[in-house]
């Protein structure tokens, strides 16, 4: 759970995720506070910063992504074997990680 898709599809990018985690914080320090809530997203007007609860869900999914044994970071999660042309599969399709890598864990 967390995180967010890649280019409207099923995969999860763990670089990307700490690219949009940068900017995310950025946003945090350039947009003027009373900006930070009512950006339209699901849960706005609930007096929670929507870049921070958007910043939260990522950092969280990063997290799970972290292997605990060695501290290592896998490098996506994606379904096996789908391809981007072939469209959206359902909203609970099996997904599997893809190996550490020194960038992602890095990042």
């Amino acid at each position: 759970v967390g995180g967010h898709h890649d280019a409207g599809d099923y995969g999860k990018y763990t670089y990307n995720g700490a690219c949009t985690v940068w900017i995310l914080v950025t946003g945090l320090d350039l947009l003027p506070v009373e900006d930070h809530d009512d950006l339209g997203l699901p849960n706005s007007v609930n007096e929670v910063s929507d870049v921070l609860e958007e910043l939260l869900w990522e950092i969280r999914w990063l997290m799970q992504m972290q292997d605990p044994v060695d501290g290592g970071v896998f490098s996506m999660l994606k379904p096996p074997g789908l391809k981007y042309e072939y469209g959206m599969g359902h909203r609970d399709i099996e997904r599997i990680l893809f190996p550490k890598m020194a960038i992602t864990t890095g990042a």
